[in-house]
């Protein structure tokens, strides 16, 4: 079964069952929470300025059938940028979907709001050797076919790291999960705690003897939030920022691929693509996330653009 007809299935499904069941959505047990997404944050709207360049993205892996959801930033002549890993899948190919609306739920999506990726582009930096652990090339462009839907404009990338500085005010959004509870637990009696560790829902202060070990459940995937941060380490490395998540609040699983904003000026400048947590032990998203650096990327970001669709030399996508 193709995308498509997958998404019209689960559209039909929830004109048929939401009458009965409140909880009809995309989110059942085969869907992947893809990283990171947004704790401690306000849910937006389509009002709201900052949604206007936000989109979901929908994957399915037509060999494994995993689903996934991530997060993407709308650029010029229909192209998305989002992190590699979401699009990267090493076993079975890919097929990916944009959702323009603020929740990913299908019983408020429709398929016009739906578009389809025809085409990518990732650095080669993802998945080389020597950047495993930092400088990881975290970053990828989708090319979507149809026109951009009513209501969407492009985001404008920040043309400069330099305000970019510790301490610096920054804005994160995405779609995923807004509630992370950390629960104790009985290492003698849990149901198959190895496979329970390997699989993250478990996450133990000794792995290698499983002791002091904590259930970690997730919840409230598929509404678009943002929240305020501070930058930890703007020099993290040379192609990465990180940002502090200590206070409660920051990027968690399930919106890999989302932006970061600075706000300058009354207007919204988008520098970071969500990529992964840091130092975070028990996979709670209460520490510090990385984020790709964009401005670090731009040449790479042309020529990939270029590839795609045309020419990104437009003033309405990269600041002065």
């Amino acid at each position: 079964m193709s995308l498509k007809q997958r998404l019209i299935l689960g559209l039909t499904t929830t004109l048929t069952l939401g009458a009965c069941s409140s909880n009809s959505n995309i989110f059942d047990n085969t869907l992947g929470l893809s990283d990171y997404a947004i704790i401690g944050g306000k849910g937006l709207t389509s009002k709201d300025d900052i949604s206007k360049s936000i989109v979901g993205i929908y994957i399915h892996n037509k060999e494994t059938k995993d689903i996934e959801i991530c997060t993407g930033s709308l650029l010029p002549n229909n192209l998305v940028i989002t992190a590699a890993h979401c699009v990267s899948d090493s076993v079975g190919e890919l097929d990916i979907a944009l959702i323009f609306n603020t929740n990913m739920d299908m019983k408020n999506i429709k398929m016009e709001q739906v578009r389809y990726v025809d085409k990518k582009s990732i650095t080669t930096w993802w998945g080389a050797g020597g950047h495993e652990e930092i400088d990881t090339g975290d970053i990828a462009l989708l090319h979507f076919n149809g026109d951009v839907p009513a209501g969407y404009t492009p985001a404008t990338i920040l043309g400069s790291a330099d305000a970019l500085q510790d301490g610096a005010p920054v804005i994160l959004a995405g779609y995923g999960v807004n509630k992370v509870r950390k629960t104790a637990i009985d290492e003698n009696t849990y149901p198959d705690l190895i496979n329970a560790v390997q699989l993250g829902t478990v996450v133990c202060e000794n792995n290698q003897n499983l002791e002091n070990c904590y259930e970690i459940t997730k919840s409230g995937e598929g509404t678009l939030r943002q929240v305020d941060v501070t930058i930890a380490n703007a020099k993290f490395s040379s192609s990465e920022i990180t940002v502090d998540q200590t206070n409660g609040k920051g990027a968690c699983q399930g919106d890999s691929g989302g932006p970061a904003y600075i706000l300058s000026g009354g207007r919204y400048y988008l520098w970071g693509v969500t990529s992964r947590g840091i130092d975070d032990q028990f996979n709670d998203c209460s520490v510090r996330a990385a984020y790709t650096n964009i401005p670090f990327f731009a040449t790479w970001l042309r020529r990939a653009a270029a590839k795609l669709s045309t020419s990104l030399t437009n003033p309405n996508l990269l600041s002065q």
